[in-house]
């Protein structure tokens, strides 16, 4: 299966220091390749070999790195 969503990267906050910001980046294309215990689906770009996790906020589809 592949999803192509928009990449963000999670920041520590300055102005809350016990939670993160998210920075928006370009949309990329992965493919599942794996499966956590926890039933949560590991994802890889499909140009780099990076891997991210996929979420939903307010109906939009985002790959985080944990």
């Amino acid at each position: 299966m592949k999803r192509t969503a928009i990449r963000l990267e999670l920041v520590p906050s300055e102005k809350y220091p016990d939670r993160y910001e998210t920075i928006p980046h370009e949309k990329i294309t992965c493919e599942v390749v794996g499966e956590m215990d926890t039933g949560t689906k590991i994802w890889a770009d499909i140009n780099t070999g990076e891997q991210y996790t996929l979420m939903r906020m307010c109906g939009v589809y985002a790959f985080y790195k944990e």
